[in-house]
Protein backbone atom coordinates (compact mmCIF):
# COMPACT_ATOMS: atom_id res chain seq x y z
CA UNK A 1 0.00 0.00 0.00
CA UNK A 2 2.85 1.93 1.23
CA UNK A 3 4.72 1.83 -2.43
CA UNK A 4 1.89 2.35 -3.96
CA UNK A 5 1.34 5.98 -2.37
CA UNK A 6 4.93 6.86 -2.97
CA UNK A 7 4.25 5.89 -7.20
CA UNK A 8 1.34 8.14 -7.57
CA UNK A 9 2.83 10.85 -5.49
CA UNK A 10 5.80 10.43 -7.29
CA UNK A 11 3.71 10.10 -10.70
CA UNK A 12 1.40 13.80 -9.52
CA UNK A 13 4.73 15.36 -9.10
CA UNK A 14 6.17 14.38 -12.26
CA UNK A 15 2.82 15.27 -13.82
CA UNK A 16 3.09 18.66 -11.90
CA UNK A 17 6.30 19.62 -13.12
CA UNK A 18 5.42 18.93 -16.89
CA UNK A 19 2.57 21.06 -16.62
CA UNK A 20 4.18 24.01 -15.29
CA UNK A 21 7.07 23.52 -17.58
CA UNK A 22 4.62 23.27 -21.22
CA UNK A 23 2.81 26.75 -19.82
CA UNK A 24 6.20 28.14 -19.02
CA UNK A 25 7.28 27.30 -22.35
CA UNK A 26 3.97 27.10 -24.43
CA UNK A 27 4.89 31.05 -25.54
CA UNK A 28 8.24 29.91 -27.22
CA UNK A 29 6.73 26.43 -28.66
CA UNK A 30 3.72 28.71 -30.37
CA UNK A 31 6.15 31.24 -31.69
CA UNK A 32 8.67 28.04 -33.24
CA UNK A 33 5.74 26.45 -34.53
CA UNK A 34 4.60 29.65 -36.48
CA UNK A 35 7.66 30.85 -37.42
CA UNK A 36 8.18 27.10 -38.78
CA UNK A 37 4.95 27.24 -40.73
CA UNK A 38 4.80 30.62 -41.95
CA UNK A 39 8.48 30.06 -43.46
CA UNK A 40 7.07 27.46 -45.14
CA UNK A 41 3.86 29.25 -46.59
CA UNK A 42 4.13 31.23 -49.23
CA UNK A 43 2.33 34.28 -48.05
CA UNK A 44 4.51 36.92 -50.12
CA UNK A 45 2.22 38.97 -52.14
CA UNK A 46 4.82 40.86 -54.92
CA UNK A 47 3.40 42.13 -57.96
CA UNK A 48 4.41 45.10 -59.84
CA UNK A 49 2.60 47.72 -61.80
CA UNK A 50 3.98 50.45 -64.40
CA UNK A 51 7.42 50.90 -61.99
CA UNK A 52 6.31 50.30 -59.02
CA UNK A 53 6.42 47.08 -57.12
CA UNK A 54 3.40 46.42 -54.59
CA UNK A 55 4.43 44.07 -51.05
CA UNK A 56 2.06 42.51 -48.97
CA UNK A 57 1.63 40.16 -45.84
CA UNK A 58 4.22 38.76 -43.79
CA UNK A 59 8.24 38.77 -44.57
CA UNK A 60 9.52 35.58 -44.19
CA UNK A 61 12.43 33.13 -45.50
CA UNK A 62 11.06 33.18 -49.31
CA UNK A 63 10.36 36.95 -49.47
CA UNK A 64 14.36 37.95 -50.27
CA UNK A 65 14.39 35.56 -53.46
CA UNK A 66 10.80 36.72 -54.89
CA UNK A 67 11.61 40.12 -54.12
CA UNK A 68 15.30 39.37 -56.20
CA UNK A 69 13.85 37.85 -59.01
CA UNK A 70 11.14 40.81 -58.97
CA UNK A 71 13.80 43.36 -59.36
CA UNK A 72 15.75 41.25 -62.25
CA UNK A 73 12.06 40.65 -64.08
CA UNK A 74 11.58 44.48 -63.66
CA UNK A 75 14.45 46.79 -63.84
CA UNK A 76 11.95 49.62 -64.33
CA UNK A 77 11.23 49.74 -61.11
CA UNK A 78 12.17 52.58 -58.97
CA UNK A 79 9.04 52.50 -56.04
CA UNK A 80 8.34 49.99 -53.36
CA UNK A 81 4.58 50.41 -51.63
CA UNK A 82 4.20 48.03 -48.73
CA UNK A 83 0.93 47.96 -48.38
CA UNK A 84 -0.15 45.33 -45.52
CA UNK A 85 2.77 44.35 -44.18
CA UNK A 86 2.89 42.93 -40.60
CA UNK A 87 6.54 42.50 -40.04
CA UNK A 88 8.79 40.12 -40.51
CA UNK A 89 9.18 36.32 -39.50
CA UNK A 90 12.88 36.61 -39.18
CA UNK A 91 15.16 40.07 -38.39
CA UNK A 92 17.71 39.08 -40.35
CA UNK A 93 15.47 38.51 -43.51
CA UNK A 94 14.06 42.00 -42.80
CA UNK A 95 18.27 43.44 -42.71
CA UNK A 96 18.90 41.57 -45.42
CA UNK A 97 15.67 43.25 -47.58
CA UNK A 98 16.01 46.65 -46.35
CA UNK A 99 20.09 46.57 -47.36
CA UNK A 100 18.99 45.27 -50.62
CA UNK A 101 16.17 47.97 -51.17
CA UNK A 102 19.17 50.31 -50.43
CA UNK A 103 21.17 48.93 -52.66
CA UNK A 104 18.93 49.20 -55.75
CA UNK A 105 17.78 53.17 -54.49
CA UNK A 106 14.38 52.30 -54.62
CA UNK A 107 11.69 54.84 -53.09
CA UNK A 108 9.57 53.58 -50.31
CA UNK A 109 5.76 53.73 -48.98
CA UNK A 110 3.79 52.37 -46.35
CA UNK A 111 0.17 52.48 -46.88
CA UNK A 112 -2.29 51.13 -44.43
CA UNK A 113 -4.98 49.40 -45.93
CA UNK A 114 -7.19 49.00 -42.23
Amino acid sequence: MKNRIKWIGTFLSVLTLLVVLTVACSKDIQNFVTIRYLNLKTTDKLEVKKNTSYMDWIIQKKTYNQFVKILNDHPQVVTLIERDVFGSVDDNLITKLAYSIRKEKLNTKILLKR
